[in-house]
């Protein structure tokens, strides 16, 4: 079965339950297609409310946007998981003569590398999620406030699990440019999530400000 064909309860307690494969970085694509799917639903909550017409076709756009982000996400759960298996896979092979050592190494690179570019994914797809977001909340349905605000929360643990996915799965790869690049490109994401969570939670101080 394809983890995400899953139950909500079936996959939370197959993460609980140690599954062999899946754990935080097929969590965070799941908390990233969980926060795309409220943008979806704060913005057919302002298509849908007659003092919105100005923004219609343009949150019709950010919906059709965010459903695609969303689909994408629930994809990467698998994604994720698979890759992981390719380099669990990598490790069992045999390594008793050079040739096998090499075959072996080059199989862990690669799958190294797989378990890479999953969380990447992740974390760009929900970087742009995030965006829409702050788009929603700032020109989007008032009262479903607490709902893109869920929406942001969820899509930042998205891109920082993703982020510190990559961090990790990075540290054994000889690639030394290749790593460097990630590494960059991972910190640009971090740094832009906690901005945009930033600008996002000044947009709501009335559920962010405590008296």
């Amino acid at each position: 079965m394809d983890f995400k064909d899953m139950t909500v309860g079936e996959f939370a307690r197959g993460i609980g339950a140690e599954l062999p494969v899946a754990g935080g970085g097929s969590a965070a694509a799941l908390s990233g297609a969980y926060g795309a799917a409220l943008v979806s639903m704060v913005s057919r909550k302002t298509i849908s409310n007659n003092k919105y017409t100005n923004v219609k076709h343009r949150f019709q756009e950010v919906d059709r946007q965010c459903a695609v982000l969303r689909e994408s996400l629930l994809d990467d759960i698998q994604n994720d998981i698979d890759s992981f298996r390719k380099y669990k896979t990598a490790l069992a092979l045999p390594k008793v003569t050079q040739e096998e050592s090499a075959v072996r190494n080059a199989a862990m690179q690669n799958g190294l590398k797989a378990a890479v570019q999953t969380p990447l994914e992740v974390a760009e797809k929900s970087v742009k999620a995030l965006a829409l977001c702050r788009e929603a909340i700032e020109k989007g349905n008032r009262n479903a406030g607490p709902d893109a605000l869920v929406g942001a929360l969820l899509l930042r643990a998205a891109i920082l699990g993703a982020v510190y996915n990559i961090r990790i799965n990075v540290k054994t790869i000889t690639d030394e440019p290749y790593r460097r690049e990630m590494l960059n490109r991972a910190k640009d994401l971090e740094k832009t999530a906690i901005r945009q969570e930033a600008e996002i939670l000044s947009l709501l101080p009335e559920l962010t400000h405590t008296k």
